[in-house]
C-alpha cells in the first residue's frame, strides 16, 4: 500500500509528489534542493489535522509562518497546495499567506476516486456535507471537523487521518540532550529531536506489546557496533539515564561519554521502531556521525524491520554511503 505526499508552490518546492512504500526509500539532492522541506509537509498536515494542535494556522506557524510560505517563482494566481493520497482517497488544502500568518478558512477538498466528498472555497466558513450546508466556526480543518462530528468514525477518507497521525519526522537530533538523559515519561514514541529516547526505551522494555521495538534497537546496535553489549536504563530523580556496556567490560559508560555515532544510531533505530503498520517515517541525514559500515548494516536492519511491519521509511540524504547502499539493492529489495 502506497502513500503519496504532494505539494505545489511550497517554500522551495514548485511541484512535487513523494510516493512511498513499505521498506526504505531516499530523497536525494544538493543543499537547498528542498529535501528536508519535503519532510515538513507530512508533519504540517499531521499537525493541521490533529485534535488540540491549533489547526493549519498553528502548523504553518511552527514552520516559519506565512511570509516565506509561497515559492518565490510562483505566479500570483497559483495557490500553495499541500496534500496526501492513499488508495483512492485524496485530501488537499491551500494555505493562503496573509502577513506573517495565513488567511482563515483555506480552500480544502476531499475526493474518493472521482467523487467529491467536500470542496470548500477559500474564505468561506460553510461547506456542503451530506446534503446540507455546515458552518465551521473553529480552527479545525474540514476533514477533522467532519470526522469529529461523525460518531461512527466512518467519514470517507478517514484512513488519511490515520496515516497522518502516524507520520513521524526526525531531523536535527539533539545529541547534547540525549547525553544528559531523558525526562521520565510514559511516552511510547520518539520525539523529533530524540531527546526522550531513554524514557521511550524503558517503556518499550517494560511493556510486552512493545518489547519487540526495544529488542530491535538493542539488536541493531550490536550488529552495527561490535563493541556494544548492553544498555542499562537508570532513573535518577525525574531523569532516565542511559549507561552503555562494552563487550568484555563490566563498568558502564554513561551516555554523556559515549561516541556520537552510537547515540545517533540509537536515536535512528528508535525512530523507526516508534512506527507501526501503515506509518511513514522521514529521517533527515541518517548518515551523520556514522561509519560507512554502520550506515550499510543499519540500513539493512531498518529495511528488514520496515518491511516486516509494513512501515515506509524515507531518508533525505546526499551521502555517497547511503547511495552506494541503494546501488547494491534491486528496487524490489529497497
Amino acid at each position: 500500500m502506497s502513500t503519496t505526499i504532494l505539494a505545489r508552490n511550497f517554500h522551495g518546492l514548485k511541484d512535487v509528489r513523494l510516493t512511498v512504500l513499505p521498506g526504505v526509500s531516499a530523497v536525494v539532492g544538493t543543499n537547498g534542493a528542498g529535501k528536508t522541506t519535503l519532510g515538513f509537509i507530512g508533519d504540517i498536515l499531521r499537525r493541521a489535522t490533529s485534535t488540540g494542535m491549533g489547526g493549519l494556522s498553528a502548523a504553518i506557524e511552527h514552520y516559519g509562518g506565512g511570509r516565506t510560505l509561497r515559492h518565490f517563482a510562483a505566479p500570483p494566481d497559483e495557490p500553495v497546495l499541500l496534500g496526501i493520497e492513499a488508495d483512492e482517497a485524496r485530501w488537499e488544502i491551500e494555505p493562503l499567506p496573509q502577513g506573517s500568518g495565513i488567511a482563515g478558512n483555506p480552500a480544502e477538498r476531499l475526493l474518493i476516486g472521482d467523487r467529491v466528498i467536500f470542496d470548500r472555497q477559500a474564505g468561506r466558513a460553510e461547506v456542503a456535507w451530506d446534503g446540507k450546508e455546515v458552518t465551521l466556526s473553529d480552527s479545525r480543518t474540514v476533514i477533522r471537523r467532519l470526522l469529529d462530528s461523525t460518531l461512527d468514525g466512518k467519514l470517507p477518507g478517514a484512513r488519511l487521518l490515520d496515516i497522518l497521525a502516524g507520520y513521524k519526522l526526525y531531523y536535527d537530533l539533539d545529541l547534547r540532550s540525549i547525553r544528559r538523559g531523558s525526562p521520565d515519561s510514559s511516552h511510547r514514541y520518539l520525539f523529533p529531536d530524540g531527546s526522550n529516547v531513554f524514557s521511550v526505551l524503558r517503556n518499550w522494555r517494560d511493556l510486552r506489546e512493545d518489547r519487540h521495538r526495544f529488542e530491535f534497537v538493542m539488536d541493531s546496535l550490536g550488529e552495527c557496533f561490535g563493541y556494544f553489549d548492553d544498555l542499562e536504563l537508570v532513573k535518577g530523580g525525574n531523569v532516565i539515564e542511559g549507561h552503555l556496556y562494552r563487550r568484555g567490560f563490566n563498568t558502564p559508560i554513561p551516555a554523556s561519554a559515549e561516541a556520537s555515532g552510537l547515540l545517533a544510531a540509537l536515536a535512528h533505530f528508535a525512530a523507526v521502531a516508534s512506527a507501526s503498520r501503515g506509518h511513514v517515517v522521514f529521517i533527515d541525514e541518517f548518515e551523520n556521525s556514522l561509519h560507512p559500515r554502520a550506515v550499510s548494516t543499519g540500513l539493512d536492519l531498518v529495511r528488514a524491520f520496515a518491511e516486516q511491519h509494513e512501515i515506509a521509511v524515507t531518508l533525505a540524504t546526499q551521502s555517497t554511503d547511503v547511495l552506494n547502499w541503494f546501488d547494491g539493492h534491486s528496487p524490489s529489495e529497497s
